[in-house]
């Protein structure tokens, strides 16, 4: 008699696109993911020693600098609102066109149709003014907040991670 297949728990293509890009919006210092049956995370520099979970692995993933350029920072402020956008944006779209030629055709990549849907119905709200984005690095070592590095940023100066 056969020995039972044990069955495996699958990472979806979109949790891997997802995680590729988190890893190379990281430039010039080490990501560690955590992967797993069933399981593909980001997570902060295990301390030296400490061995994974039983059946996970941790993979170091590097994107260098492609050269000097495109490594400014600035200061952007969007008129209608009350706060400005952190100087860590290094992206702002203020309007539907902008944001449907350049962030929609990424997310529809890599969203599965009702989060795209439910996304979307947060972006074209009364009072959104504009809609912006953090690096990876910035919004996970320094924040520590979860979401893909978009925010929302409304009339009142409040903001959404999206």
């Amino acid at each position: 008699m056969a020995a039972k297949k044990k069955a495996t728990k699958m990472i979806s293509a979109t949790d891997l696109r997802r995680i590729a890009e988190n890893a190379d919006g990281t430039r010039g210092e080490d990501v560690y993911i955590e992967v797993g049956p069933g399981v593909i995370k980001r997570i902060a520099k295990p301390p030296a020693g400490r061995q994974p979970a039983a059946g996970r692995t941790v993979i170091v993933a590097r994107t260098e600098w492609n050269g000097n350029g495109l490594q400014a920072t600035g200061k952007i402020s969007v008129s209608g609102c009350k706060d400005k956008v952190p100087k860590s944006a290094d992206a702002v779209f203020t309007s539907q066109s902008s944001f449907e030629k350049f962030v929609l055709p990424y997310y529809v990549r890599t969203k599965p149709l009702p989060e795209l849907k439910k996304m979307l119905s947060r972006f074209y709200r009364k009072g959104v003014v504009c809609i912006y984005h953090e690096p990876e690095s910035i919004v996970n070592s320094t924040r520590g907040t979860k979401g893909s590095g978009l925010r929302i940023l409304f009339a009142d100066g409040s903001v959404s991670i999206i």
